[in-house]
């Protein structure tokens, strides 16, 4: 059974609307967005909790209830607020690679996503998931996150996630008789070399 947040599991009608379910039961009308998993109560202005049949018409819901005749809603009032699911970890990386970060999100779709480089909005960055470019050593010690908002108007802000950019030494040529060559060159760290 799925009927996490049900107050009544005395169901009579089930309605979809893009990803969002409704069930209209003996204790109101109530809103599963993530494929029946968990339900939240959506009766504001609903004067019968006994509602027997539901409807989709346009951009509006309709509850038939048993005694309080027909409740009209819309569809952009029935969403429940967002939130962030995961955490986002501190990645390390070498010059000239990239690293991705992904958020998973709850509540009502559909969200909006903005990704945010050392508190400024990076331009295009507007997926569930982001991809940095090629990476530098400017690149290393920023810190990112992502702002989500859907239709409730609630907002969701993920954690901060720290990019350490490093570069890698090693032996690039070996010609035993002249010279060895190290990269990158300067090195910024310290190595042994042993022959």
């Amino acid at each position: 059974a799925v009927n996490t947040g049900l107050t009544s599991t005395n169901v009579y009608s089930l309605a979809i609307s893009g990803t969002n379910i409704f069930a209209g039961t003996g204790g109101g009308v109530f809103l599963s967005t993530n494929n029946g998993s968990s339900w939240t109560a959506v009766n504001t202005g609903l004067t019968d909790l006994n509602v027997r049949s539901l409807a989709i018409s346009g951009t509006n819901i309709f509850a038939g209830t048993w005694r309080g005749g027909v409740w009209k809603r819309p569809l952009s009032e029935m969403c429940i607020g967002v939130s962030i699911t995961n955490i986002l970890s501190n990645q390390s990386a070498t010059v000239g690679g990239t690293v991705t970060w992904s958020v998973s999100t709850s509540g009502s779709s559909p969200f909006t996503y903005q990704w945010y480089k050392n508190g400024s909005p990076i331009t295009g960055a507007t997926d569930s998931s982001y991809t940095t470019p090629t990476l530098t050593l400017s690149d290393s010690g920023s810190a990112y996150y992502c702002y989500v908002t859907n239709c409730s108007g609630s907002n969701a802000t993920s954690n901060i996630a720290a990019l350490t950019v490093v570069t890698t030494t090693g032996i690039k040529n070996i010609d035993f008789i002249n010279n060895i060559n190290i990269f990158p060159n300067p090195t910024p760290g310290k190595f042994t070399l042993e022959v």
